[in-house]
């Protein structure tokens, strides 16, 4: 059963909720040029995370939003002017972002080199662990804010990838682990005798 979806804003915003697919759409109206939207298990906002900072969009999708454990979530949209629920119950920041990983690694397989395109990633590379189905990991090589490239450890196998920056995880997202590399072609095979 998809989780039952609760709003907040503050003076001056409108939010409206609709749903696509797994999707979470929501759009608002307010008096703001940048805006911050945040989610939380709970109305008090104690458990949240943050979806997206300073944001100059007045819509926002939260893919698979439907996708998850909890029989209800809150939201909460506030401009540049407004505190958001998530500051307030996390010292005043906002916590980071999670990651969000956009588009799948393709043609990956174990000891080759993958790209994994997204956002909210750390700069850093250690900071970045992707994770695969089965609980092997690896740290990205390298990374910007969009996108990490890594190694595909050994005992990698095929289905749910995520992204981990610190505590915060990026939701999964299907992947295929090949047996070699698909790229790889045979000329010729010789027998003797």
């Amino acid at each position: 059963m998809p989780p039952i979806l609760h709003y907040s804003f503050n003076p001056g915003t409108t939010l409206s909720v609709s749903k696509s697919g797994n999707n979470v759409i929501l759009s608002w109206t307010g008096t703001g040029t940048t805006y911050d939207v945040a989610k939380a298990t709970d109305k008090y906002f104690l458990n949240n995370s943050v979806l997206a900072v300073d944001i100059i969009s007045n819509t926002y999708t939260f893919k698979n939003g439907l996708i998850n454990e909890y029989d209800q979530e809150f939201f909460d949209i506030t401009d540049e002017t407004e505190e958001n629920r998530a500051a307030k119950n996390n010292g005043g920041d906002l916590p980071p972002p999670i990651p969000i990983v956009e588009v799948a690694p393709s043609d990956l397989y174990e000891g080759g080199t993958g790209v994994i395109n997204g956002s909210n990633f750390s700069t850093f590379a250690k900071d970045n662990i992707i994770w695969f189905d089965g609980g092997v990991w690896t740290r990205s090589t390298s990374s910007t804010t969009t996108q990490l490239n890594f190694v595909v450890p050994r005992g990698a196998i095929s289905g749910d990838l995520s992204v981990s920056v610190g505590r915060r995880v990026s939701d999964t997202i299907d992947t295929i682990i090949n047996l070699e590399a698909t790229a790889t072609t045979w000329t010729s095979i010789r027998t003797i005798g």
